[in-house]
């Protein structure tokens, strides 16, 4: 389910990247799902991020590919299953 005005924290990562952060949604649990691009080094790399409701990382999924991947758009169904689209 997609909230227009979510709140997200903000984190610093310790690496020099680049991350753009295109789409979120939040589940029935309340827990948020970031989904965009990165880049580690050349070109981006999608990336699928889960945090629990009181903003603890989960987990991040990172999609391989060409080297120009990103996400635009995401939801959660009722099973907590992540849609993405880019």
């Amino acid at each position: 389910m997609i909230h227009q005005g979510m709140q997200f924290g903000v984190r610093q990562m310790e690496q020099p990247w680049v991350i753009l952060g295109n789409a979120a949604a939040i589940d029935n649990s309340g827990n948020s799902y970031i989904a965009g691009a990165i880049s580690p080094n050349s070109g981006l790399q999608l990336f699928v991020s889960k945090y629990s409701n009181t903003g603890t990382l989960l987990w991040t999924q990172l999609a391989t590919g060409n080297g120009s991947n990103r996400a635009y758009g995401m939801d959660v169904d009722q099973l907590g299953n992540v849609i993405v689209t880019g």
